[in-house]
């Protein structure tokens, strides 16, 4: 997973010397043998806003690509080459941003079925003529761009006050080493890295408080708090990394909080875990842990948030309204108090459990079904005419198909048998016979709940659709000369309901079994007389299923 990250190093307010550009790509596309990732486009989007909002780089000078190819991302770079070029001949000093979000291998940036070796993108991006170049990537095995071996910790970077902003050169972030694998989280909606280094820029990095974020700044706190995450999960921690090329005095400022349209205070005695999302479960802007004494300032757009603030022993939930221009301070003694346990549910252990588990894309599952079938009018009817049996139960396969939009809920097809019956006649010397079997395709919602991690999951499935039944009435008819059996075949349809419940028990990440009882309601038979037979029926199900999986197993 590969997402790059970075907010437009300007000199200081009112100098007009220095040209800032940025190329922003989120790519979801995967190549061969990689899944589709959930949020690239959506942290280039969040970049990118950064950017715009307190990075000091003009809206016109930023590049967006989504799920970009091979020869838009050289297009975009060979249009940046003739941008700083003219730059570079008019004397002026010009700052570039590159930031990619997407898959990556060993090797190279995965662009759909195509790659960029990360080579090539390197000497493309140390040519352009530009006083200063700033690239982040957030990506699997992403540290291999770099000339470093290994990580450079957090703490080897020292935290200088900017002197002089006439620093040129190449500095590259990278969200992993070059073996390490770079993680998404779904409770943050974003990459672990990219979210936290937007947390940074956005003013929680700002250890001096002077109002502008630096990259030493920046790097330290994304380093610390990606480590501190992707500790708890399954696919392990992810070490960030940092190379600098940089000649001049003084530390390289990435954003400026000071600009921000609107800002949060949190105050020094506020302590604990905060989250800070946008009014009615929105997009999660920020998620810290707030030590005692060090106030903060979070830059946002204006707007309704909800934060909340959790401390050892309670939580409060905030609703706070920042208007433009004005600093809105938290409060979290004048907010409602919530239940602790609901609280550790949703914050801690979804980021433990869901994170770790693997969201199902699709679906196959393949079974055998049995049924057990009702009497009613119609069969009664068949009892009048001598006509008896239809007891034990029916047999038939079943198979089921679906696609999930989230973890919990998703659409499915299905098709399988509901009823399979046989009377035959309770007189001597006849052989008369009345059988039919009733099928249903129904299309319908899936609702899944994940009960023991990926292993158990409960399931619950109503659909609706059309139920066929195929009939044959067979029955002895006396001629002059001889006795006859006659057949006659028949084909009726009616609307079918079903619903089902069940559980998918997980055996390896893309296969399993699976097991269900429902009920489904088809009345397709009629008669004469206008006794409809409802053709559905208790099913018990059982099978194989395959599914595709997104995110960590």
């Amino acid at each position: 997973m590969l997402a790059a990250l970075l907010a437009s190093p300007l000199v200081a307010r009112g100098d007009g010397g220095v040209q800032s550009y940025a190329l922003v790509i989120g790519s979801n596309l995967g190549g061969d043998g990689q899944s589709r990732l959930s949020y690239a486009q959506r942290d280039a989007d969040n970049v990118a806003a950064v950017l715009r909002e307190i990075g000091r780089t003009p809206p016109e000078h930023i590049e967006r690509l989504k799920d970009p190819t091979l020869a838009q991302v050289e297009g975009s770079l060979e249009t940046l080459r003739t941008k700083l070029t003219a730059h570079a001949a008019a004397g002026e000093r010009a700052q570039l941003v590159f930031y990619y979000s997407g898959h990556a291998r060993a090797n190279a940036l995965s662009l759909g079925a195509q790659e960029l070796p990360l080579s090539q993108l390197r000497a493309s991006l140390m040519a352009l003529p530009s006083t200063l170049t700033v690239v982040v990537l957030d990506a699997c095995q992403s540290g291999a761009f770099s000339g470093v071996k290994g990580a450079a910790p957090a703490a080897d970077f020292s935290v200088r006050s900017v002197q002089d902003l006439n620093s040129s050169g190449v500095a590259v972030m990278a969200s992993s080493t070059a073996s390490e694998l770079s993680q998404e989280s779904r409770e943050l909606g974003s990459s672990y890295f990219t979210h936290h280094l937007l947390v940074s820029l956005r003013g929680a990095g700002d250890r001096d408080r002077n109002g502008r974020v630096s990259l030493d700044e920046a790097y330290a706190y994304a380093y610390q708090h990606t480590l501190a995450d992707t500790a708890r999960t399954q696919v392990g921690s992810q070490h960030a990394t940092l190379e600098t090329a940089i000649t001049g005095r003084g530390d390289v400022p990435l954003s400026y909080p000071v600009d921000a349209d609107a800002q949060l205070a949190i105050s020094g005695a506020i302590t604990g875990k905060i989250l800070v999302q946008q009014a009615g479960h929105g997009a999660v802007m920020a998620e810290l842990v707030k030590a005692a004494g060090a106030p903060l300032l979070i830059a946002l757009p204006s707007g309704q948030y909800e934060v909340l603030v959790r401390g050892q022993t309670s939580a409060r939930s905030c609703t706070v309204s920042l208007t433009r221009g004005a600093v809105a301070s938290l409060a979290p003694e004048q907010c409602p108090e919530v239940p602790l346990p609901e609280d550790l549910a949703k914050y801690e252990g979804v980021r433990r459990d869901a994170d770790s588990l693997a969201l199902e894309s699709w679906f196959l599952e393949v079974g055998m079904s049995v049924t057990t079938s009702f009497d009613d009018d119609y069969t009664r009817r068949l009892n009048q005419f001598s006509l008896r049996g239809g007891e034990g139960p029916g047999f038939g396969a079943d198979i089921a198909g679906g696609w999930m939009f989230n973890r919990y809920l998703g659409v499915s097809a299905r098709y399988g048998m509901l009823d399979a019956r046989t009377f035959r006649s309770s007189r001597i010397n006849t052989s008369d016979q009345m059988a039919w079997r009733t099928r249903a395709i129904t299309l319908g919602l899936r609702a899944r709940l994940p009960l023991v991690r990926r292993w158990l999951v409960l399931f619950g499935e109503a659909g609706a659709g059309i139920g066929f039944t195929t009939s044959q009435f067979s029955y002895d008819e006396i001629t002059d000369t001889r006795q006859q059996t006659t057949d006659t075949t028949d084909t009726h349809y009616n609307v079918a309901l079903r619903g089902l419940a069940g559980l998918d028990f997980g055996l390896s990440r893309h296969l399993g079994w699976w097991l269900a009882a429902g009920y489904a309601f088809a009345p397709t038979l009629k008669n004469q007389l206008d006794e409809r037979h409802n053709a559905g029926s208790m099913t018990y199900m059982f099978g194989f299923r395959v599914n595709g999986a997104v995110g960590g197993w």
